[in-house]
């Protein structure tokens, strides 16, 4: 018979990777953004996200540039601070990560919207959640406008997304 070589196993029904595991830090109070950018001197020129649908390819040094601009955005321009809930409603994009881990780097409380949702399934997740702020992109807006709650445009807004647009000139 031959070796299972699938990641899942019927007998405990877990899907289990076929990849090392990763070694998490030793520290509970490492944040996530620390522990995505701690190789970053001997990766920054490395792939950290590539766009399928646009070639664009971000390499750790840009996205953490990235995460830092639109941290200091957040927290200036909309006041985002530690404990504070922001819904990012957003397709998946290489800015989605971007925003993410800025708001985690800030210590921000983040919940998703699926962008299939329904106005009346984001007013669900709006009152659940209350967040301070919707990060969304502009196909989206028209779903997010009327609940009275600051919007930060991902596509529009000028939070200096120069660092991304110059690594999808990289192929």
């Amino acid at each position: 018979m031959a070796p299972n070589l699938s990641p899942y196993n019927p007998t405990t029904g877990i899907y289990t990777s076929t990849r090392p595991p990763v070694t998490l830090p030793p520290s509970p109070a490492t944040s996530i953004t620390d522990f995505l950018f701690r190789n970053l001197e001997t990766h920054s020129d490395r792939p950290a996200l590539i766009d399928p649908h646009s070639d664009r390819i971000v390499t750790f040094s840009d996205l953490k540039q990235s995460v830092s601009v639109l941290a200091r955005f957040l927290s200036r321009t909309h006041n985002v601070s530690r404990g504070d809930v922001v819904l990012v409603f957003a397709p998946n994009s290489v800015r989605f990560p971007v925003a993410f881990f800025a708001l985690a780097s800030i210590g921000a409380i983040t919940t998703t919207a699926n962008p299939v949702y329904t106005v009346n399934e984001l007013a669900h997740q709006i009152n659940d959640s209350k967040p301070k702020l919707i990060i969304t992109v502009d196909q989206l807006r028209s779903k997010v406008n009327g609940f009275g709650i600051p919007i930060l445009d991902l596509e529009k807004e000028n939070y200096s997304d120069k660092l991304i647009q110059k690594s999808s000139d990289r192929v």
